[in-house]
């Protein structure tokens, strides 16, 4: 049984990306809170709900990922509002996410 356990996680595993985390500005990284890289023109997003803009919580630019089968040419990243509430009514409208 520890033998068929054994081979059935073997067959389980992957591999992983663990990242560096450094406080930088430069292109081609992820990002946790801070400045977003908007395009030229882009406005900063506001909540849906206040109006208030929009804390950035993270950004990924998949270009700087390790695994060449992943699109490089996008980014993700996800905002949200700093006084958002699961209670509130219209609290869906304070996330937002976006893929460039």
């Amino acid at each position: 049984e520890a033998r068929a356990l054994e081979a059935w996680l073997t067959g389980q595993r992957r591999e992983a990306w663990d990242p560096v985390l450094e406080q930088t500005s430069a292109p081609g990284v992820a990002r946790f809170r801070g400045a977003m890289t908007l395009d030229a023109g882009e406005a900063w997003p506001s909540c849906g709900s206040c109006g208030r803009p929009l804390a950035g919580l993270f950004e990924l630019d998949r270009a700087g990922l390790p695994d060449p089968t992943l699109r490089a040419d996008d980014c993700v990243q996800l905002f949200a509002c700093e006084s958002w509430s699961n209670d509130e009514p219209g609290s869906a409208d304070c996330i937002v996410g976006s893929w460039l």
